[in-house]
C-alpha cells in the first residue's frame, strides 16, 4: 500500500544520503541531503547535513570566491536555523540567521524569524538579570536561624 511505498522511498532516500561521501560531496549536494533528511523528519541528520554544507561551502569559497558558494551557505544557514527554532534552540537560530543575513540577506520569513528570536532572547536576558535580585530579597527576609532550620 501507500505507507509501504513511502517507507521504501524513505529507505532509498536515506541510502542515497548515506552514500554521499563526507569529503567529496559538494555544498549543494549536502544541502539537498539536509532537505531530504528534514522531509523524512530526521531533524538531527538534517542539522548535520546543513552544518556540513556550510563547512563545505566555506572550503569551496577558499578555492574560488564564487557567488554560488555564498548562496549555498546562506540557504543552509537559514534551513539549519529553522530546525534550531523547531527545537527551541533560539540562540543558535539567531546566530545562523544573523550570519545568513550578512552573506546575502534574508527573505521576509527568515527576517521575521530572526526578529522573533531576538525579542524572545532579549526578554529572557531581562528575566535572568532580574532573578538574583528578587531571590536576594526573599532570603533577606529570613534571618540565619530560619535558614539553618531549612537546611
Amino acid at each position: 500500500g501507500q505507507s509501504e511505498h513511502n517507507s521504501r522511498f524513505d529507505d532509498e532516500a536515506l541510502e542515497i544520503i548515506k552514500s554521499l561521501d563526507k569529503n567529496s560531496a559538494s555544498a549543494s549536494e549536502l544541502y539537498l541531503a539536509g532537505k531530504v533528511a528534514n522531509l523524512l523528519k530526521q531533524e538531527l541528520s538534517a542539522i548535520d547535513y546543513f552544518t556540513r554544507a556550510i563547512e563545505s561551502s566555506e572550503r569551496e569559497n577558499q578555492k574560488d570566491n564564487h557567488e554560488d558558494n555564498h548562496a549555498d551557505k546562506q540557504k543552509a544557514l537559514v534551513e539549519r536555523a529553522k530546525l534550531y527554532f523547531a527545537r527551541q534552540q533560539l540562540a543558535s537560530c539567531k546566530r545562523d540567521l544573523e550570519e545568513a543575513q550578512k552573506l546575502i540577506g534574508l527573505d521576509a520569513d527568515a527576517a521575521k524569524l530572526l526578529q522573533f528570536c531576538r525579542s524572545k532572547l532579549d526578554a529572557g536576558a531581562k528575566i535572568v538579570i532580574d532573578l538574583p535580585k528578587s531571590a536576594h530579597e526573599l532570603y533577606k527576609n529570613y534571618n540565619n536561624d530560619k535558614l539553618s532550620t531549612l537546611a
